[in-house]
Order: structure tokens, then C-alpha cells, then sequence
């Protein structure tokens, strides 16, 4: 019962099977694959979302990204093997990954950034196909002239504004982009911004505008504003961790923009911005909180909310335990309209506030279309677990704004043993299900401390289609990739 709508798109791709099973010529498909019920982040049109792990750390720091499209088709791809240079050490190709259709044929792609190319960062396309992720066509978006500065960091993070399939704004942001503060020499380090340009469906870019914090926010070096960022729709949200808040070093705050389409251009529709001395917001903002460490955006039946990781926030005598807020906004106006504030003391959190456990440090935020109520996965990777230390557990929050709660960790609800490090929940990534009636989101889990055998920190990745119930599979980088240090699940490619 629960894929049956995932079994009718695999029917129609069996139907088109000249069509799916041709590997792409051009960044354009020639005829692509039509879903009949789209979800998103699904690589091979075969109904299922699919997911990607970013390891910027590989061969040297020029990086590469794992893609899988179950348990058994999967693929690494390089610079190299996309056919566009050996790669640069100290590139860090994979530091950011989201997976969608960037030209409208059916199949998600890869949009891939690598902060660290040349010094100042470059975006990569990679596109999908029946088979996986292809070489054909992939292409390398360079930096524009007005993101430039010393280290930018331009591909920290990425994401992609829709309004149709032909009408894409890419957003690529740069933390340690410098503002010039008076035109002439002087200069304000690590303010950083997010860029954007149009992005046509055969990956082709055009002016680059750029976006920052808005009116109501001050520049200030150290900022550095531009990662996290996540976008859903046609909004789009990005963390400041470092922002001082009036006098308070480093409490953080988060910016939301919504952007609109109008004949032949985007314009700013609206922004606000967020932190925790926000009216409607319980909590104050403190130094070193890190407001907006983690972001995202979810769907609330008809609504967005918007959902802030402070992992950082003391609470009564626990240093760092770590709080979330979820926000409200008008969808017109950008107003705040309510906010709910959840740590491991709030009713229906499950667990118990302690030192470093750092609740808030990743979120994810999904639906249950089969109950109709929001699912928030909070990951928590300092929690110890029994006797080890900084193990690691996500938990997963089930409506709004009352909320019930389950604890998943190694050994219950995941698989796996938990040991000390393993820095389980350090990194989330949604698992969008099809969004029909009998249908509930997934979830992917880094655990990037774990050890792998006798390799230590090669990192883990867990996940589970559906939360219905839980039923996660473990996987490590593909073999010959594991390696000491490396840190897999670090980097979580995310589809919305």
C-alpha cells in the first residue's frame, strides 16, 4: 500500500524504456523521463528519492561526491571523471551538494560546490539520468567578478529558486566574502553574501545579483553570512552563526528572503530576519548561542515553517545542550506570526538537557502525509550515549506546535553500536516521499566520527526511506574509499 504511487512511476518509466535508459548527449535530454508523481531529489525516475554524500576531504582536499540510487547502483564522481580537470588540492569539490532538476527532464542533478577552486570557490552541474549521475554535459559555473575578495569561499553552499522548470534563480553562497566599507581601501572581512543568477535549462547563466541580510542587520567583519542555506519554493533561508546581535558577540541570527517572478525578473518580495530576541521568541540572545548554525525550511500542510538550530545555547546551568526554534511567518509579508521554542527539557522532547550534547547542531524538517502532521528531526551529535561520550542521537519531534517525540540512536532505531565519537546526528538531509496520502518523508544521517572496522573517523551514513517505521540501513564511503580521517557523512546532499 504504502509505494503505490512510486510503483505507478516505475511503470512509466518500463513504458518509456528507449527514453529512460539513454544516456544524455547534451545537459538537455533529448525527450528525459516523465515522472507521473514527481519527487523530489530523484535521480533515475524510478520514484524514489535518492541521495548524495559530499567528501570534500578526499585525495588531498580536491574532494569528490558519492551518489546512490538504492543499495546497489551507486557512483563517485570527481572533477576528473566528469571531464573537467584532474581537480585542485585544497578544492574541496563536494563541500556542498543539492540534488534537483536543474533543466526539466525528469532526472534530478547534482549541484556541487567547491569553495576552495582557485582560491575563491566554483559551482559544478552534474546531471542524472536513468543510470545515475553522467559525465555528458557536466560543466563548471565560475565565480562572478562581484563575489570576488580574498578566500570568499564562494560554493559554501548552493540551492535553486524555482517558479517553473524553465525559471530557476541559482543561489550560491561565499562566507568569507569582503565588503568594501568605504569604496576606497578599507575593508570589512568575512561579512559574506549570497549570489544569485537565472540558470536556464541548458545550465547557460545569466547577471549575478547578490543578497545579504537585509536593512535591519549591520555588516560586521566575521559575519559570515552565506552557509547554512536552504531554499525551498521560492524562499530561501541562510544562518549567520557569528552575527554579534546589538552588543552580543556571536548570538547569531537568520535570514529569510522570499523572492517573486515578474514577467522577465526576480525581485525581493521580502526578508526578515531572525534571532532570539525577536518578539514572540522565549529565550534570549547570548554570546557564542550561534542563532542559525543550522537552517531549514519545512511544509506544514499549506504553510512553510522555518526552523533555526542554536546548538550552542546554555540553558539554566547546561553549557551548550542546544535548543531549536521553529518559526511561523506571513506568507505576504514576511511578518513573524508565532515561533515555538524546543529543547530535551521542552514537554514532549524526549531526553534530558546536559553539557555538549549540542541539540540544534542539524535539522531537518519533513511531513507525514500519512497522519498530516510535521516531522522535525533534530540531531544532537554531543549526546552521550550510555558511557560513550559524543556517540550521538537525532531526535525526531512529530507535530505542532505540540509535539511528541522518539530518541533514535545506535542500537535503538539505528543500526549500528553506539561508541564514543561518532558524532551521530552531526549532519541531516530529508528524504522527500511522494507527498501522496499514504506517504511519510525520510531521513538520511551522518555520523561522520564513526569508525569503520579499524579506520578511524571514516564516517558512517544512515537512512531510512519512510519513518513509518524504522528501518534504517548503514552505509560507509564505497570501497577504497575508506579512509582514515576521512569523515563520510560530513557533507549531505539535500532535496526539498
Amino acid at each position: 500500500m504504502f509505494r503505490i504511487a512510486s510503483a505507478a512511476r516505475v511503470l512509466a518509466c518500463l513504458a518509456l524504456t528507449a527514453i529512460c535508459l539513454t544516456t544524455p548527449a547534451t545537459p538537455v535530454h533529448a525527450a528525459g523521463c516523465d515522472p507521473v508523481v514527481p519527487v523530489a531529489g530523484d535521480i533515475n525516475c524510478d520514484g524514489m528519492a535518492d541521495w548524495a554524500v559530499g567528501i570534500p576531504t578526499m585525495s588531498s582536499n580536491r574532494g569528490a561526491v558519492e551518489w546512490r540510487l538504492g543499495e546497489d547502483d551507486f557512483g563517485t564522481i570527481t572533477t576528473s571523471s566528469l571531464g573537467l580537470g584532474a581537480g585542485v588540492a585544497g578544492e574541496r569539490f563536494g563541500a556542498s551538494v543539492v540534488i534537483d532538476d536543474t533543466n526539466d527532464d525528469g532526472y534530478a542533478d547534482l549541484i556541487i560546490g567547491a569553495p576552495g577552486y582557485m582560491g575563491h570557490g566554483t559551482v559544478y552541474l552534474a546531471y542524472g539520468s536513468a543510470t545515475g549521475i553522467v559525465s555528458a554535459g557536466a560543466r563548471r559555473i565560475a565565480m562572478p567578478d562581484i563575489a570576488s575578495s580574498v578566500d570568499p569561499r564562494f560554493g559554501s553552499s548552493v540551492g535553486l529558486v524555482r517558479h517553473s522548470g524553465t525559471v530557476q534563480r541559482l543561489l550560491v553562497g561565499a562566507p568569507g566574502w569582503d565588503k568594501n566599507a568605504d569604496s576606497e581601501t578599507a575593508m570589512i572581512t568575512d561579512v559574506g553574501a549570497v549570489f544569485a543568477t537565472n540558470l536556464s535549462t541548458t545550465g547557460a547563466v545569466g547577471v549575478w545579483a547578490q543578497y545579504g541580510q537585509g536593512s535591519s542587520a549591520e555588516d560586521e567583519a566575521g559575519d559570515k553570512f552565506g552557509a547554512p542555506l536552504y531554499v525551498r519554493g521560492k524562499t530561501f533561508i541562510v544562518g549567520a552563526a557569528y552575527e554579534n546581535v546589538g552588543s552580543v558577540v556571536n548570538a547569531g541570527q537568520a535570514t529569510v528572503t522570499r523572492l517573486e517572478w515578474a514577467t522577465d525578473h526576480w525581485y525581493t518580495r521580502w526578508t526578515t530576519n531572525l534571532h532570539q530576541n525577536t518578539a514572540l521568541v522565549a529565550g534570549s540572545n547570548a554570546k557564542n548561542d550561534h542563532f542559525g548554525a543550522a537552517v531549514t525550511i519545512g511544509t506544514n500542510g499549506p504553510t512553510y515553517d522555518y526552523v533555526v538550530g542554536i546548538p550552542d545555547e546554555n540553558i539554566g546551568s547546561d553549557s551548550n545542550t542546544g535548543a531549536v526554534v521553529r518559526f511561523y511567518l506571513n506568507d505576504t509579508t514576511g511578518a513573524l506570526t508565532s515561533a515555538n521554542r524546543y529543547h530535551q527539557d521542552s514537554a514532549g522532547v524526549p531526553g534530558t538537557n546536559e553539557d555538549d550534547d549540542r541539540f540544534g547542531a542539524a535539522v531537518a524538517s519533513g511531513y507525514d502525509w500519512w497522519d498530516e502532521r510535521p516531522l522535525l528531526f533534530v540531531g544532537a551529535p554531543g549526546e552521550d550515549v550510555g558511557s560513550k561520550n559524543s556517540a550521538g542521537v537525532v531526535t525526531l519531534l512529530r507535530g505542532a506546535p505540540t509535539v511528541s517525540g522518539v530518541v533514535l540512536r545506535q542500537g535503538d532505531g539505528l543500526g549500528g553500536t553506539a561508541e564514543a565519537g561518532d558524532q551521530v546526528g552531526a549532519t541531516l538531509a530529508l528524504l522527500p516521499d511522494d507527498q501522496e496520502e499514504d506517504s511519510v518523508d525520510g531521513i538520511v544521517v551522518g555520523a561522520p566520527g564513526e569508525n569503520v572496522g579499524s579506520v578511524v573517523n571514516a564516517g558512517y551514513v544512515m537512512l531510512d526511506h519512510s519513518v513509518l517505521s524504522f528501518n534504517f540501513t548503514g552505509y560507509p564511503a564505497l570501497p577504497g574509499s575508506v579512509l582514515t580521517g576521512l569523515k563520510f557523512g560530513s557533507v549531505l546532499g539535500y532535496a526539498k
